[in-house]
């Protein structure tokens, strides 16, 4: 009986994190992370047109996410299409993080 119980209560723990994991105001915090990201990568980054094009559209798709995370119909989403979209924004912010930490110093000499 007791560990029916437990099992049952962590079920229920899981439940509630995922559910703020998913929660649209969740998403419009890592929208805004990503975004100061990528205006880092776009300060410390190369000046490559190709490479500041990129970092445009994922500004511009950030924006598009914390307004449409704001819109009822973003609830309507199922959750597995919420966690997916969850699992690409933590991608997507792994790979800018790896961006700018391998972004080469501006001088060779140690300071």
């Amino acid at each position: 009986m007791l560990g029916w119980l437990k099992s049952a209560w962590r079920a229920c723990m899981e439940r509630k994190s995922r559910s703020r994991e998913i929660n649209p105001q969740a998403f419009k915090e890592m929208a805004h992370e990503i975004n100061e990201l990528v205006a880092m990568a776009g300060l410390f980054g190369p000046v490559e047109d190709e490479f500041q094009a990129k970092l445009k559209r994922i500004k511009a798709e950030m924006d598009q996410l914390h307004s449409l995370a704001g819109q009822s119909e973003f609830r309507c989403l199922s959750r597995g299409r919420r966690l997916l979209l969850r699992r690409s924004l933590l991608q997507s912010r792994e790979h800018l993080l790896q961006t700018v930490q391998n972004v080469p110093t501006p001088t060779n000499r140690l300071q």
